[in-house]
């Protein structure tokens, strides 16, 4: 094939030749998957498209174990009034154990969250007897010493 350009002949020049294309034809077509072709009535599961070419995977719906979160709140606070010399206090503790113990059973019967509510009826157990023991020892404690004044006459 001969070009003409300003009166100038060349022989055998091709524009789309170079010295790395050495007289292969590459011609850039449209992207096709190699061999991997969407399933009729097939929709990529959990992807959309947002118009910026970027790909957001839409969240599954997870529901927690509520009672599980409530069982190990309730065990840690009644962990924490247990230890407070107050009447006030431990029956607070008291009653925090108790509902410890009775959500961490509760919430023991869903597979998710299981762990907290091992953790809540544990943390409940362990500040309900505490606060038992505490509140015996306090009330005859109290005992003793109010039974120690009637002897001294």
């Amino acid at each position: 094939m001969a070009y003409e350009n300003n009166g100038y002949q060349q022989n055998g020049y091709d524009p789309n030749q170079n010295a790395y294309n050495q007289g292969y034809n590459y011609q850039q077509q449209g992207y096709q998957q190699g061999g991997y072709q969407q399933q009729p009535g097939y929709q990529a599961g959990g992807y959309q498209y947002n118009g910026y070419n970027q790909y957001n995977q839409t969240p599954e719906p997870t529901g927690g174990n509520g009672i599980a979160i409530a069982a190990m709140v309730t065990g840690i606070l009644s962990l924490i009034f247990c230890w407070i010399p107050s009447l006030a206090f431990l029956i607070i503790a008291i009653l925090l154990g108790l509902c410890g113990i009775i959500l961490g059973a509760l919430g023991m019967k869903k597979q998710k969250g299981k762990g907290m509510a091992i953790a809540g009826l544990v943390c409940g157990i362990i500040g309900f007897v505490i606060a038992i023991i505490y509140l015996i020892a306090c009330a005859s404690l109290y005992s003793a010493v109010s039974s120690y004044g009637r002897y001294l006459y």
